[in-house]
């Protein structure tokens, strides 16, 4: 990513490897093209504010998601470490990378209350250590 980029994110990035799938909400267009109800991707990286995946589908920037993954936080000491995840995001950036995977910049747009603060403690003891 270029440092401009890097510079505007609100949020730091913290490398993570999840498997999680998604649905088209929007375009409807896009949506009836891929014709599956959800698609598999990895997740590479999360933030309090988005996350990044790696997918072999083509997805317009600003195609809105609903990412679906388990959130699996080996550090938490009092809370259930494992947590089903349903975020609602909108596709900031396509970067097409080697054998024709793509690399989506997902924002979060719809989140629970609870989701936002497993993340966001997720994240800070990540960038603590």
């Amino acid at each position: 990513m270029s440092e401009q980029l890097s510079e505007r994110r609100q949020f730091a990035r913290i490398p993570v490897v999840f498997v999680a799938t998604y649905k088209v909400r929007e375009p409807v267009s896009l949506r009836m093209f891929i014709k599956s109800e959800e698609t598999p991707a990895t997740m590479v990286d999360l933030s309090e504010g988005g996350i990044a995946i790696n997918t072999s589908c083509d997805i317009p920037v600003a195609s809105i998601l609903l990412i679906e993954f388990t959130f699996i936080d080996m550090t938490a000491t009092a809370d259930e470490p494992i947590h089903r995840m349903k975020i609602v995001g909108d596709v900031r950036y396509n970067v097409l990378k080697e054998n024709g995977v793509h690399r989506l910049g997902i924002r979060f747009t719809e989140i629970s209350e609870s989701d936002k603060y497993i993340i966001s403690m997720f994240c800070r003891k990540a960038l603590a250590k």
